[in-house]
């Protein structure tokens, strides 16, 4: 596939480009990991890289390097970052499976490297996740588009300081952060099923609501989707009292319920954490965030 972001042709004796080479680097290893992609996902979640190599990753962990932060203060900010990766999104009018594969890179990407912009800057890794993660599921974007979306999001209080080259140059680091390990299973794949099964279908709406507020938490790299799903189910049916309707219907599942019900409690917390962060909670983090870079 001709890339959505092209170069100008150099001839041998023209100067060599880095940036370029990177870039050309970049997409040979993302058509790899496509194909290997599309081999793993006409298998199943049980046997992908997602379940091998990065389910029950310690998400608790704080970096070295991040060790001036609190973990209250690390979640508060993915919390962010990730509602920044959704507005993104939206921006481009990508469809949310796009935008759920950008953030779930994102959090992996963070699970073994510093959160401090000295090293990782998050406010480049949003733009470039979301370039991978659209050429992931076959919907490319130029990464100067994403640029120039990202650069309106307030991220920064002196403006965006990046562009469509530092995306590209910033792709490599993404992907050896991520292992190459990039295949994503979602929990939207089995919901609707679910639901109808649970005689909830007036419900499909809301619970499909729930699932993309999910990624606002580490559910997906602590739990398999369809555990994801049945917490988001759960959670909606009991905002609704429908809780009772659940009982013989999940008795009759080859699932672990406890497991469902920490997945909806972390849930529950990521709801509580968002409604005590107003924005100058935020702000104030963001500063703080600045500063120690």
């Amino acid at each position: 596939r001709a890339r959505t972001d092209a170069h100008t042709h150099q001839s041998l004796d023209s100067p060599v480009n880095t940036a370029s080479i990177v870039s050309v680097l970049c997409e040979a290893l993302v058509k790899l990991s496509r194909g290997v992609l599309l081999e793993e996902m006409a298998a199943n979640f049980w046997t992908s890289t997602q379940h091998t190599r990065w389910l029950n990753a310690d998400v608790n962990n704080l970096h070295p390097d991040d060790g001036a932060m609190t973990q209250s203060e690390l979640k508060r900010l993915k919390l962010r970052h990730t509602h920044a990766i959704q507005q993104l999104g939206q921006r481009l009018q990508l469809p949310q499976r796009v935008t759920a594969t950008a953030i779930i890179y994102f959090r992996r990407f963070y699970v073994r490297r510093s959160y401090t912009v000295r090293e990782n800057d998050p406010h480049l890794m949003i733009p470039t996740c979301l370039y991978l993660a659209s050429k992931m599921e076959e919907c490319p974007v130029r990464a100067s588009v994403i640029v120039l979306c990202t650069s309106d999001l307030g991220l920064q209080r002196d403006g965006y300081p990046y562009t469509g080259e530092h995306v590209l140059a910033n792709e490599f680091r993404l992907l050896e952060g991520l292992q190459f390990y990039l295949v994503v299973f979602h929990p939207y794949d089995e919901l609707p099923a679910l639901v109808r099964d649970a005689g909830l279908e007036d419900l499909l709406d809301e619970a499909w609501s729930a699932v993309n507020d999910s990624y606002g938490t580490d559910l997906l790299l602590l739990h398999p989707p369809h555990v994801v799903a049945l917490a988001c189910v759960l959670l909606v049916a009991s905002m609704h009292g429908r809780e009772q309707q659940l009982i013989d219907w999940f008795s009759g599942l080859d699932v672990d319920l406890k497991e469902v019900g920490d997945a909806a409690a972390v849930l529950l917390d990521m709801y509580t954490l968002w409604s005590e962060t107003g924005s100058s909670t935020i702000e104030q983090l963001m500063v703080k965030f600045w500063r120690r870079s």
